[in-house]
């Protein structure tokens, strides 16, 4: 990947850009945080509820005119309850609620095959590894992306690259080493593979990407 150049993302000094490390140029590249400023807000049990109303609002409209998967197809559904608009459930563990914007967006309707193929491709065999996982990060609007610190490029902004997510992650279990070498081995010679002081991100771009 080509690191921003000195005068590109905003809130750096040019004396900050030439300053920093390798493994700082590649964390502009990619957009995650170096600090905990995406881990301090989030989204209400309430708020959760209806971002993923909304969400299934709009894949049933997608949907209805020809233009993406259907709700039973991205989501589980149970057997006594059917489908309903709050808890949709991606895989085994994981919610689509993770992964809203913690500004209070929901999940664009285009994105989430891509996100489900993450959750199962990646984050549901680790979870099955290392235990609960925590999303720190999943999708950002352009608004909130700037107010974290992310690059413009970031694969956390779902509505600009619908085809491939991210999510940074920990687990109960293991650590960050430990994290880093079980997302290589699933990802394999593709997807994008962070590895950063207290979490690791992952994402499932076309290409391989190493930081």
């Amino acid at each position: 990947m080509t690191p921003p150049s000195p005068s590109s993302p905003r809130g750096f000094s040019r004396r900050t850009l030439l300053a920093a490390s390798a493994a700082g140029l590649a964390f502009l590249a990619t957009g995650c945080t170096s600090s905990s400023a995406d881990e301090r807000e989030q989204v209400t049990s309430e708020q959760a509820d209806e971002l993923d109303a909304q969400a299934l609002a709009q894949v049933n409209e997608e949907s209805g005119r020809g233009e993406g998967d259907s709700a039973e197809d991205l989501f589980l559904v149970d057997a006594e309850e059917g489908l309903t608009p709050t808890g949709l459930r991606l895989s085994a563990h994981f919610l689509l609620r993770e992964f809203h914007c913690k500004d209070g967006t929901q999940v664009p309707a285009a994105a989430i095959p891509a996100l489900k193929r993450l959750v199962n491709g990646v984050l549901e065999p680790m979870r099955t590894r290392f235990g609960k996982c925590t999303v720190h990060s999943g999708f950002r609007t352009d608004a909130y992306n700037r107010r974290v610190g992310g690059a413009t490029n970031s694969q956390h902004l779902y509505h600009r690259t619908p085809s491939d997510v991210a999510a940074d992650i920990t687990f109960v279990n293991g650590n960050v080493s430990a994290w880093h070498s079980e997302a290589e081995r699933l990802l394999g010679n593709s997807g994008g593979l962070g590895r950063y002081a207290t979490f690791v991100h992952v994402d499932n771009r076309q290409q391989h990407a190493r930081w």
